[in-house]
């Protein structure tokens, strides 16, 4: 792993325990920040294995986190808007018409202006 990723995982160890004291004011936290840079420069195989482990488990919690939350909108939202619609129904594109021809006339009279700039 590269060097670079262990310092940023143990940078934001130590940042969140910071925050973390200074809301709670309970120095177990100081301690936990402390003790978190200590290990990266003191022993930095261990803390290349405590992040290799963090890195690892943010991986498998964002695998779960997606695909509950995926879950959660389809079944929360998308179904009830669904059946809501089925309810509620409305032929938007008008293809419940019993027709020979799905073709819409239209009443307009287009100029040679209009075709040449459309937009």
């Amino acid at each position: 792993m590269e060097k670079r990723k262990t310092a940023e995982t143990f940078l934001i160890f130590a940042g969140v325990f910071v925050l973390i004291f200074l809301l709670k004011k309970r120095i177990i936290f100081l301690y936990i920040s402390l003790g978190s840079v200590l290990i990266y420069f003191l022993i930095p195989p261990l803390a290349e294995k405590i992040s290799i482990l963090w890195l690892k488990f943010g991986r498998i919690l964002g695998e779960i986190n997606t695909k509950i939350v995926l879950f959660l909108v389809f079944y929360l939202i998308l179904t009830p808007l669904a059946i809501l619609r089925k309810t509620f129904t409305v032929d938007f594109l008008e293809l419940k018409k019993d027709k020979n021809t799905f073709w819409k006339e239209r009443k307009e009279s287009f100029e040679k202006e209009e075709m040449e700039r459309m937009w």
